[in-house]
């Protein structure tokens, strides 16, 4: 099991935060695999499910039901000739502002708000699992259980609640999505 320490933006004598606890292990293919504890579904309430889906670049509010700033997402895509696609989250009610976490696949960049790190796909993965929590400010982003990004991103006024999904250049398929909303553990 393990913790890591989250650097930023504290005010009132605090700077950072621990992580989501996350189980390590190796896989069959000796590579690392990281999961978010299993504990902490207790967490979840709300439940929204959706499958397979074509999101196109020109889709638009195909998620704007779906508000909140405490949220578990799974999310598996299939790759065809999509350039990179991903989430918009803390979307102003306008749908002008947002911060957005994503795979490019030119690039091989997984992201989240600024913070972004190079992947190397196995074997040309045809499928992404998305594993992300959304606490506040704290982004957590699991992509295949194989690679974990963590990001401080700060939404600009606090009904910036929106989500959406994106894709650039060509559509994604979204084979299925499960959302729920989170439960406060205080």
């Amino acid at each position: 099991i393990m913790w890591a320490w989250i650097m930023g933006g504290g005010t009132g004598g605090w700077n950072g935060c621990l992580t989501l606890p996350r189980i390590l292990t190796l896989g069959s293919d000796k590579r690392l695999i990281i999961k978010p504890a299993p504990e902490l579904q207790v967490l979840r309430d709300s439940y929204i499910h959706k499958d397979n889906v074509i999101i196109s670049p020109q889709s638009e509010n195909f998620l704007e039901k779906i508000r909140g700033n405490n949220l578990e997402i799974i999310a598996e895509f299939e790759i065809n000739n999509a350039t990179s696609f991903g989430f918009k989250i803390f979307q102003s009610k306008d749908r002008e502002d947002y911060k957005t976490i994503g795979y490019d696949i030119e690039k091989n960049w997984l992201w989240a708000g600024k913070e972004r790190g190079k992947i190397d796909l196995v074997d040309k993965e045809k499928k992404l699992k998305f594993h992300i929590f959304i606490d506040k400010t704290v982004i957590e982003v699991f992509l295949n259980y194989k690679e974990c990004i963590t990001s401080r991103i700060y939404p600009k006024s606090d009904d910036s609640d929106g989500i959406d999904l994106f894709t650039t250049k060509q559509p994604v398929k979204l084979k299925s999505l499960e959302i729920w909303k989170l439960k406060s553990i205080w």
